[in-house]
């Protein structure tokens, strides 16, 4: 049975039936099988070809089967398996002896230049520095995280991974915008790392792409077009710069806690909090009064484009009117944003809320 590539099949109760049938008559007896358990013989012979395959069960003719006991087939299957996971462990500890030769010759050319300067790091090498740096952790891991585009996958790809840093005792925090909230693959993720420890939140927008680990390092993100108008979440990230500079990483650090300390708590199995809503439509009026397209608005907020445009039509209804611009022009007016060099009026929080009943 290889199992390499197929995944191991599970035993039902059909199948335990089938066994103890053919222990206590010594025979195939399918028609027994399929009548008393109401399964066509397609299903039965289905059973047969399994138990075949986990070779607790052999053929000698079409009637003649001997039920094999399972230490066997244990034998038979599961002992080899575990001397290749053996042989396989010794070699991947005598690669990382012999790599780890290297470490300290490293260190000694570029361990002092490292803590002055700050790495671009391209795509491909993206990859294997978030395996070493996370497999490095010990303390704690921060992320700040701008949108829910590739660098997203990044993380999803290394669930396994930040379990085994939770399970070791590694803190991980993560701020999202609140867009996120609408992101299935996001709030699986919180969902999955939330139970093993791990802890979320979600602000309005965010300043800055981040991953923190430790005190030791930083990796800075940007994408494709970030500009004024912020990175297009569908590019993802093109360009990383790790920093090792302890006073940079302080002040990053410093970012992260204040994004964190604004943010609200994301769980993925509670519905979504009332001010969530209320921050994201304030910050959609913020930059309809400034001028914003559509797409730039859901852009800078981590939104699809269509969720945009629907907050962006209930606003126009509180409001009471029947164009982008104006609805800027009358947050500005009523005090819900602020006017150039001005401050939002005290009612812009129930203006929002009473848009969003």
């Amino acid at each position: 049975m290889d199992t390499s590539e197929n995944p191991i099949p599970d035993l039902d109760e059909l199948a335990v039936a089938a066994y103890r049938r053919l222990l206590e008559e010594g025979r195939r007896d399918d028609e027994w099988l399929s009548a008393s358990a109401d399964v066509p013989l397609e299903r039965v012979d289905e059973v047969y070809r399994l138990l075949s395959s986990l070779r607790v069960v052999e053929a000698h003719s079409d009637r003649d089967w001997l039920a094999v006991e399972p230490h066997a087939a244990m034998a038979a299957l599961v002992v080899p398996m575990e001397a290749e996971a053996r042989r396989r462990a010794a070699l991947a500890e005598r690669l990382r002896t012999q790599l780890q030769l290297l470490v300290p010759v490293h260190e000694s050319v570029t361990g002092a230049r490292s803590q002055q300067t700050f790495e671009i790091v391209g795509d491909e090498a993206l990859d294997a520095l978030l395996d070493l740096e996370i497999g490095r952790t010990s303390q704690q891991l921060l992320l700040l995280q701008a949108d829910s585009g590739s660098f997203d996958r990044q993380w999803e790809r290394r669930t396994d991974q930040c379990r085994d840093a939770l399970r070791r005792g590694v803190a991980i925090r993560a701020v999202h915008q609140h867009g996120a909230r609408l992101h299935l693959p996001t709030e699986g993720l919180a969902e999955t790392l939330g139970a093993h420890g791990a802890r979320f939140r979600t602000i309005d927008e965010l300043p800055a792409q981040l991953v923190l680990f430790d005190h030791r390092c930083a990796l800075l993100l940007a994408a494709d077009g970030a500009g004024q108008d912020g990175p297009d979440p569908e590019d993802g990230p093109q360009a990383a710069v790790l920093v090792r500079h302890p006073v940079v990483i302080s002040v990053l650090a410093g970012i992260f806690t204040n994004c964190w300390d604004r943010g609200v708590p994301f769980l993925a199995d509670e519905a979504q909090p009332p001010q969530v809503i209320d921050q994201v439509k304030l910050s959609i009026l913020r930059l309809l009064a400034s001028g914003a397209k559509d797409d730039v608005v859901a852009r800078r907020l981590g939104l699809s484009v269509r969720t945009c445009r629907r907050y962006l039509s209930d606003l126009m209804s509180s409001l009471g009117v029947s164009s982008r611009f104006q609805a800027g022009v009358e947050a500005c007016t009523r005090g819900l944003v602020p006017a150039a060099g001005g401050a939002a009026g005290p009612d812009r929080r129930a203006m929002v809320t009473s848009s969003a009943e």
